[in-house]
């Protein structure tokens, strides 16, 4: 089973990736893109480890455009779908979600992720897709994930998917609006989770596409700010029986 992981160039070539690349529809000639591996890989951990079936109640944040929303709702799960609605970058670049476009299952409210209520208990899992790290800088997507836990039942699962910092793990990006997480914070993030009785497997660093992947297809596989590389990494939490 897949666990916590950065992106890799052959995950384009397994079966999981094109099963769900064809689920959503997407063009073929965009097959090398890392938002397309976020959404597949986010939806085969999930699917893997026995959560997309009917009655399983699931929580998406900052879920933009994305379509997992309304495709976990046709496997039958119950999904609230929540994302920020307001004049900001997001909005420019038409990544904010349209309420009108979800399935009519699909329930949707506005969230600020900074402020989880206390309402939203007892999920049988949550996901993201590089959500945090927009949110006002490293600890607050740090602490967004740690609250996202908050909202599940015990034995749920989180995957958050974020932005790895490929070639620095001193120095790095960080805004308002974007953070790419270090080696040393993703490890600070991971060694506290299981200090808190969480379950996830140690992301392995010597697997990762740069700078393995050159010419025109390497674009839609990094984020490039400044002298910084980064790519995709998916965190894969259980909440232990006991917390």
């Amino acid at each position: 089973m897949i666990e916590s992981k950065i992106l890799e160039y052959k995950d384009f070539r397994s079966r999981w990736y094109n099963k769900w690349f064809k689920e959503y529809g997407i063009d073929p000639s965009d097959k090398l893109n890392r938002k397309y591996w976020e959404w597949a890989i986010v939806s085969e951990i999930l699917d893997q480890k026995g959560f997309l079936k009917f009655g399983s109640l699931g929580l998406g944040f900052g879920v933009g455009k994305e379509p997992l929303a309304n495709k976990f709702s046709e496997m039958h799960c119950g999904i609230l779908a929540t994302d920020k609605l307001e004049k900001n970058c997001w909005r420019s670049t038409n990544q904010q979600a349209d309420p009108e476009s979800f399935n009519p299952a699909v329930q949707f409210v506005e969230l600020d992720m900074t402020k989880i209520p206390v309402t939203l208990r007892g999920y049988d899992f949550c996901w993201s897709c590089c959500s945090m790290e927009h949110i006002g800088g490293l600890k607050a997507g740090e602490k967004f994930l740690f609250d996202s836990l908050d909202c599940l039942r015990k034995g749920g699962l989180a995957v958050h998917t974020t932005e790895y910092n490929i070639n620095s793990n001193e120095r790095t990006v960080e805004s308002k609006n974007l953070a790419f997480y270090r080696r040393k914070d993703l490890e600070e993030i991971q060694n506290k989770l299981v200090r808190m009785g969480y379950i996830t497997q140690k992301l392995d660093y010597s697997k990762c596409i740069y700078p393995h992947i050159l010419g025109p297809e390497e674009a839609k596989l990094r984020a490039r700010v400044g002298s910084y590389v980064a790519t995709s990494a998916v965190l894969v939490i259980r909440k232990g029986e006991k917390q």
